[in-house]
């Protein structure tokens, strides 16, 4: 399944490009919670939207709200150091290159 970031403060054109050539996309405390997670959309980025599309093999977390992916940790595929969490990706389209 493909999951979406959608370019804002958060998800930067920086961010995308970083995420691209890395491999990896990191996550603070949601304003929920306290604890690191990435968050993303499920499904495809939508048409016209600019962002990033990306798959994982790491699994979401289970009871996310519809619509939203969650990853937290730690748990296997799910680093956490300091403030953050991260999983590895596969970017498959990125929509925010300047």
């Amino acid at each position: 399944m493909p999951f979406h970031r959608i370019e804002s403060p958060t998800q930067s054109v920086a961010d995308a490009a970083r995420q691209e050539a890395t491999g990896e996309i990191w996550g603070r405390a949601p304003r929920w919670g306290f604890r690191p997670k990435v968050k993303a959309f499920q499904g495809p980025i939508p048409t016209g939207m600019r962002g990033i599309e990306f798959e994982t093999e790491i699994a979401p977390d289970t009871g996310c709200p519809p619509g939203l992916a969650l990853w937290s940790g730690p748990r296997v595929g799910v680093v956490v150091e300091g403030d953050y969490a991260r999983i590895k990706v596969r970017v498959t389209k990125n929509t925010q290159r300047s």
